[in-house]
């Protein structure tokens, strides 16, 4: 099948699975991979980095947002006490660290992580860290938004149920 024969119906990657903290607890939550990958290309804008490193409908495979789903489930219960779950950590890929955070932080703000990390994960080994573990040193529970620096609108939960069409899309 050739590109331009794709039905956005059947290619649509509607959410991305990440963790998230209430203050009490970790849960997965699917938010709306559009609406996150624009509120880092917004990032990416606003701090004055070309248009074309910014984040593109089609970055993630439909094999690695199922990775980040099964490395984010594994985490919320290796965090719950689950010593099987943290055994497994160790050999799941984490498409979200190495191959997003990675791109962002190597490509993009290679010489100013600060401009889209916060101070406590400007480096790749603190965001594994943080994804695993779900704290900082001084261990305070942390998720996805005490990592990269997104305004709070880049994180809508996304229902099951929706759909989005992508045609005309906007960065």
């Amino acid at each position: 099948m050739a590109i331009d024969e794709i039905d956005p119906a059947y290619a649509n990657r509607s959410a991305i699975c990440l963790p998230y903290c209430d203050g009490k607890r970790m849960h997965a939550v699917n938010y709306d991979w559009n609406v996150f990958r624009r509120g880092i290309n917004s990032v990416i804008l606003g701090e004055g980095f070309e248009e074309d490193r910014c984040i593109g409908y089609w970055f993630f495979t439909e094999d690695e947002m199922e990775a980040i789903e099964e490395y984010t489930q594994a985490s919320i219960r290796a965090y719950n006490g689950d010593t099987s779950a943290l055994q497994s950590l160790q050999y799941l890929p984490n498409p979200l660290v190495d191959k997003l955070f990675a791109y962002l932080r190597q490509d993009v703000c290679r010489t100013a992580p600060t401009k889209l990390f916060h101070e406590d994960c400007k480096s790749l080994s603190s965001m594994r860290r943080g994804m695993k573990y779900f704290n900082k040193p001084n261990k305070a529970l942390i998720d996805v938004r005490d990592i990269i620096k997104l305004p709070d609108t880049a994180f809508a939960e996304r229902r099951a149920d929706e759909r989005e069409d992508i045609e005309g899309e906007e960065l």
